[in-house]
């Protein structure tokens, strides 16, 4: 085999070891030459891509089992504290019914004090329910997300009728997503950015996009009462609530889902700590995504 030959084969073979395919080895001549010493070089670093490959997948592996076990326990758990949850509320229920008449002003206070925090804890489980559930169907389709944000504006001036919501938005390019989880996304960072909106008619959203090569990056911005910049991080963490359960409704969830949904893309989200006025998150989404 001439040099030529022996050259264009060491090319083939690392153009496989591209593809990850490490079946085909080199062949060295009697004659050990410089040609032979790079073959060795290379029959050596495909055992060892190899080798990475394999124990790579086995850790892949690993982790989608225990991410399934984990999504399980959580859906076992949930479901389990839904019965408990209801005997209280069952039971809260029947002795206002029965003695609500007789009983002193602060013994009736107690007892709402028990139907509220059981009907949080209520809320709270069927939380922690819709988040192990998130991510089991992966059926992605184009979405035109214009469409979708109109049709999230509608919705939200429906729950909204004493807020002025004035809504801004660039032109976003056609998504490959799962449509329910894409409209989860958007309508959990617009909700609260009426949510936590500091004037009390009125809220300006501007939602602004872009993309490069790998993703789109979406970007909501409100004049709301914003976030703490220490707080940036803190916010995506599953029940985390940093204002007021008594001011503002809610479980601390939100996030948190739209944190897990994006991540199962192989997204990222993050809140903009330089903002002097208002919130600004930003999530990303793979313009090529896989099931």
């Amino acid at each position: 085999m001439s040099d030529r030959d022996r050259i264009e084969k060491i090319m083939n073979v690392l153009i496989q070891y591209t593809t990850r395919d490490f079946s085909e080895t080199l062949e060295l001549s009697e004659e050990t030459d410089e040609l032979d010493t790079i073959s060795m070089g290379i029959n050596i670093l495909g055992e060892e891509l190899k080798d990475y490959h394999e124990r790579n997948e086995q850790l892949i592996h690993f982790l989608k089992e225990k991410n399934q076990e984990l999504s399980h326990f959580a859906h076992l758990t949930s479901h389990d504290l839904q019965e408990p949850i209801r005997t209280i509320l069952a039971f809260n229920q029947l002795v206002v019914r029965k003695y609500g008449q007789t009983m002193e002003p602060e013994e009736f206070q107690y007892l709402k004090f028990i139907n509220s925090a059981s009907k949080r804890m209520k809320l709270m489980v069927d939380g922690l329910l819709l988040y192990s559930k998130l991510g089991e169907k992966r059926e992605l389709q184009p979405i035109d997300p214009n469409n979708l944000i109109l049709e999230i504006k509608r919705e939200l001036l429906a729950d909204n009728e004493e807020v002025s919501i004035k809504l801004k938005a660039d032109d976003i390019n056609e998504i490959s997503s799962n449509r329910t989880e894409l409209k989860m996304v958007f309508k959990e960072l617009l909700n609260n950015s009426i949510k936590f909106r500091s004037n009390k008619e009125s809220v300006k959203i501007e939602i602004t996009y872009s993309k490069n090569s790998k993703m789109h990056k979406i970007t909501i911005k409100d004049d709301g009462i914003g976030i703490t910049p220490k707080y940036a991080e803190k916010v995506f963490v599953m029940f985390q609530k940093l204002n007021d359960h008594h001011k503002y409704q809610g479980i601390g969830a939100g996030l948190a889902y739209c944190k897990k949904i994006i991540n199962l893309w192989g997204g990222d989200i993050w809140v903009n700590p330089n903002v002097t006025k208002g919130s600004e998150v930003t999530f990303t989404v793979p313009i090529h995504q896989y099931h």
